[in-house]
């Protein structure tokens, strides 16, 4: 009995994409050494096979950005770790600073907000709350007591797709139902 040793599969676009690819090249040649023959995609082959080269192309792209997105992320862990130790020690004299920062402070009795140390001035902020917030509410709010204008910013949007409804476009312009040409709208396509 005979048995089949090795059984290779064809790729059955490997010998139509040979031809084309071949023909691809020679015009990309030719251009490159001033001929005016190009690739011309006229049937349904090579339409075929310009797609399998774009669908190729954007796998690789798609490959080296997933290369790339692993290395980001990557670096950032790792930098995490890294910064880790100098984080704790900024936070540690901070600490240690505090308590000479201030007595010095107090010391000169109101007059100062901070101390001069070779290297660095010390000193003190008013450290605003951070408030967590829901604007919906706080709105609303405001406006249940009458305090609309002061509190609550309407802002003003035109809108757009009323506006061409409205007017006619002639030529690279647009035009108002009163014959006025609107300020400041081009089109790209004249």
């Amino acid at each position: 009995m005979s048995r089949i040793r090795q059984v290779s599969v064809v790729d059955p676009y490997e010998l139509i994409d040979a031809d084309i690819d071949e023909e691809y090249a020679a015009a990309q040649e030719g251009q490159m050494e001033g001929q005016t023959d190009r690739f011309v995609v006229d049937s349904l082959t090579k339409a075929a096979w310009a797609v399998r080269k774009m669908q190729s192309a954007q796998e690789r792209i798609n490959e080296r950005m997933d290369l790339v997105q692993k290395q980001i992320e990557g670096l950032q862990e790792w930098a995490r770790a890294a910064n880790t130790d100098d984080h704790n020690t900024l936070l540690y004299m901070e600490q240690l600073l505090l308590p000479y920062t201030l007595e010095q402070v107090q010391a000169a009795g109101g007059r100062k907000k901070s101390i001069t140390v070779p290297g660095a001035r010390l000193g003190f902020t008013a450290q605003q709350p951070d408030f967590q917030r829901d604007d919906d509410l706080l709105i609303a709010w405001a406006m249940e007591n009458g305090m609309r204008e002061e509190l609550v910013q309407t802002k003003m949007t035109l809108r757009w797709a009323e506006l061409k409804k409205m007017c006619r476009q002639v030529g690279g312009h647009m035009i108002a139902p009163t014959g006025e040409i609107l300020p400041s709208l081009t089109s790209p396509h004249g």
